[in-house]
């Protein structure tokens, strides 16, 4: 009887036109584009890049073309990881200047020509803050554009497979991937014939507004015989020099190298000289009740920062993460604040937080903070240590990523710091 049903609901299911599908196929589908990426000697590929709803005007948008290639390996190694370039124009809202950005990704590290400076810059991945790097990431996402594409996502016990849609008539399967505890997912539209991804959309709601985000593949060629991970290089011009990578920080520089120092991360094993980091600089804001708050009078707790607005849709994405990390660690001494900024209306961003249920404290008119901090992306996240030493800056929200990082950050500073933070307090 009960077989009976089951073969009943599947029979509607296939008259109605849905799709019927388990966790394990859609799993399958993902496995066979990481086998059809892992085979190709590269791949180029032209990409659209624009988003969709209430929030498109602030989101990024643009048209690139994107070069990737691995180098040659013995035969029986695993294939080389993929080097890509991400070469374009786009814009970081509808009401930014648009730019031309010319980036490679390789081995976790991103290179970029600064032309103003007139240097080739290289940088591993938490110490690239520019906006031409913030461009190749949104076109070129490192969960699909690396050499363990969609590692996170086959693990994930949740993925679904949807209804198959064409792509600028390549027909595709279609992977749908929850992010993290949100209402957030991704579909990933996977080429039925080579497996190879067409479009990746990013779709979200919060705060009662919805939108998605539409990176489209196309044109796509692989195993081009004239062409080799060389032509991933950037020649650098005449007159050009490679700026070296920042060092060890310390006492007496400015807020740019602060944020390029190492972060708790990267700390040496114990008996070895540890890196000066930098205090931050201080600041007064008032809270929702009016009351002031000043980053010196926190010495003795971790506190977590973030940058934010109404306006930002990855900030309203990422507050989910942010409230549970405040729940998580509130026992603990680290204080979690939101820093509202270029807000026309405070009581906005007041009342956002009311009706989410955000329990952390939000500080507003956070504008000067910013420009002091040189804050470029939203949401950006600063730790801050019992001395008001800055010990980690992640920039921007990736699913599933950013939040284990400074979850990792936070928790190896308070092991480093045993004690610490309570004795402090008690002075205070």
């Amino acid at each position: 009887m009960i077989n009976t049903i089951r073969m009943g609901a599947v029979a509607l299911a296939c008259v109605c036109g849905l799709a019927v599908a388990t966790p394990e196929e859609a799993k399958a589908r993902l496995e066979a584009t990481v086998k059809a990426m892992h085979e190709v000697s590269n791949i180029s590929a032209d990409i659209t890049h624009a988003a969709q709803g209430q929030f498109a005007d602030m989101m990024t948008s643009g048209t690139a073309k994107l070069f990737a290639a691995r180098a040659d390996r013995p035969e029986g190694e695993e294939p080389a990881p993929l080097e890509v370039r991400i070469t374009g124009s786009g814009r970081l809202a509808s009401s930014k200047p648009e730019m031309v950005f010319d980036v490679v990704r390789r081995n976790g590290r991103y290179e970029w020509l600064a032309h103003d400076q007139k240097v080739l810059r290289k940088r591993m991945e938490r110490q690239a803050r520019d906006e031409q790097v913030r461009l190749a990431k949104e076109f070129a996402p490192t969960e699909v554009w690396t050499s363990d594409p969609f590692e996170r996502a086959i693990a994930d016990t949740r993925i679904s497979l949807e209804a198959p849609q064409d792509v600028e008539g390549v027909p595709c399967e279609v992977v749908k991937v929850p992010q993290g505890a949100t209402s957030r997912y991704v579909l990933y539209y996977l080429a039925k014939e080579d497996h190879l991804p067409r479009r990746v959309e990013s779709v979200f709601s919060a705060g009662g507004m919805n939108g998605s985000i539409i990176t489209t593949y196309s044109n796509i060629t692989t195993n081009d015989g004239t062409k080799s991970v060389k032509d991933v290089a950037i020649v650098m011009p005449e007159g050009y020099t490679e700026e070296p990578e920042p060092g060890t920080v310390s006492p007496g520089l400015g807020v740019e190298e602060i944020k390029q120092a190492p972060s708790v991360e990267a700390l040496p094993e114990p008996g070895v000289s540890k890196p000066v980091l930098q205090n931050a600089t201080d600041w007064e804001l008032k809270d929702a009740a009016g009351n002031t708050v000043k980053l010196s009078d926190l010495r003795g707790h971790v506190v977590v920062l973030d940058f934010w607005g109404t306006w930002c849709a990855p900030c309203l994405k990422a507050a989910p993460e942010l409230q549970k990390l405040h729940e998580d660690y509130a026992e603990r001494g680290v204080k979690v604040l939101g820093l509202n900024f270029r807000e026309k209306d405070p009581q906005k961003a007041i009342d956002l937080a009311k009706s989410e249920g955000w329990t952390y404290d939000i500080l507003l008119g956070a504008d000067q903070v910013v420009r002091d901090y040189r804050v470029r992306i939203f949401p950006t996240y600063w730790v801050i240590g019992f001395e008001g030493e800055v010990v980690h800056v992640e920039d921007g929200h990736k699913a599933g990523t950013t939040f284990d990082t400074l979850r990792r950050v936070i928790d190896a500073y308070l092991e480093d710091h045993k004690g610490g933070g309570e004795a402090q307090s008690a002075e205070q």
